[in-house]
């Protein structure tokens, strides 16, 4: 991680574009979970979420418009 800073109750995370991906994926996994807040707010703040490709069950990082 590059810099992460508090703001409020909320922390603000720097990434770089590897970590972006790899932060989208575990928050897809806590989705699976039952944790869509978190994932839907991560969604919007860096514009990229993890999902479920059609019928092969693979996933893939997509860029939100």
């Amino acid at each position: 991680m590059r810099t992460a800073r508090r703001l409020g109750s909320l922390w603000v995370l720097h990434l770089a574009e590897e970590e972006i991906a790899s932060v989208a994926y575990a928050f897809y996994l806590r989705w699976m979970a039952g944790s869509v807040a978190e994932a839907n707010r991560f969604a919007r703040q860096y514009g990229v979420a993890c999902r479920a490709t059609g019928s092969t069950g693979g996933l893939h990082l997509t860029r939100l418009p």
